[in-house]
């Protein structure tokens, strides 16, 4: 039997037809009781209109929780192993990470390691949770997959990528294939994917655009100028970040995993953590701040 699902109560009362919205979405998208207080005070704040953007946002979003997470792991797995036909011999799987901090495709890599078949002989070193360390690594006739949670723009794997190219030419190896999975991507990201130059990519979720992608004509113009009037109560910055309108890069992303840091690409209405007099504010998810 179903266990109860309790909502918090509201600090104002709500009509029928205000409770009975909420009430849905509660039900129908289980990662909201997470963040009750932040929805709530989100929802308080907002218009008609912008409470029908609300709904829609929150309709389309795509939470990963465990389980999910755990049978993409196992299809990007699948793609490496039966698709792509990659050996464990001479053959690394490294995490985009770049810094000191810890980031999603570390914990990704934590997940996936496991999911490679013992038969294939994969062992502990052939797991890499740094790009920045890549170069003790290379040599000739190496295969290196690398490994993220979520790309959204395609700017940082990019980077990456030119990153390894310039450490291979520096250590004058040869042969090298790079190849790249992630959990899920932004569509608009394949453009840049293309020309990457590398053996192949692949990634189990096409994320759209939150607004741009999915409304059309004047329902589109409304709902920018919802945004726009949600954006307005936030803070302009947070530590030395200046605030991501519509998500990085305008990414107007709507994704999130459970337990992982939330990209910024996220419309920050879902985790931007201060109101437009710098007042703190309850938030639907939690970023960890990037003193920049």
């Amino acid at each position: 039997m179903d266990q109860e699902k309790n909502i918090s109560r509201s600090t104002k009362p709500y009509g029928f037809e205000n409770f009975s919205k909420l009430y849905n979405l509660y039900k129908d998208h289980i990662w909201l009781e997470n963040s009750q207080e932040g929805f709530y005070d989100l929802w308080e704040s907002a218009d008609e209109e912008q409470k029908l953007l609300l709904e829609k946002l929150v309709d389309n979003f795509t939470y990963i929780d465990s389980r999910k997470i755990s049978e993409i792991c196992q299809k990007i797995v699948n793609q490496i192993i039966n698709k792509w036909q990659i050996s464990s011999d001479n053959t690394l799987v490294v995490a985009t990470c770049d810094g000191d901090e810890a980031d999603g495709s570390q914990a990704l890599l934590q997940r996936i390691k496991n999911k490679f078949p013992e038969a294939n002989r994969w062992k502990e070193n052939q797991f890499i949770n740094n790009i920045s360390v890549i170069e003790k690594y290379l040599s000739s006739d190496l295969t290196i997959v690398l490994l993220d949670d979520f790309i959204g723009t395609g700017n940082t794997i990019s980077k990456r990528i030119d990153f390894i190219k310039e450490k291979i030419i520096f250590k004058e190896v040869v042969n090298v294939k790079i190849y790249l999975v992630a959990a899920a991507a932004m569509g608009f990201s394949k453009t840049k994917l293309d020309k990457l130059e590398i053996e192949s990519y692949y990634y189990e979720m096409e994320l759209r655009r939150g607004i741009t992608e999915s409304f059309i004509d004047e329902e589109k113009d409304i709902a920018i100028k919802s945004m726009e009037k949600f954006e307005s109560k936030l803070s302009n910055h947070w530590d030395k970040l200046k605030l991501p309108k519509f998500g990085y890069e305008r990414s107007e992303s709507l994704f999130a995993i459970e337990d992982y840091n939330i990209p910024n690409n996220v419309f920050p209405i879902f985790w931007w953590p201060y109101c437009i007099l710098g007042k703190s504010r309850k938030t639907i998810f939690a970023r960890v701040s990037q003193r920049r």
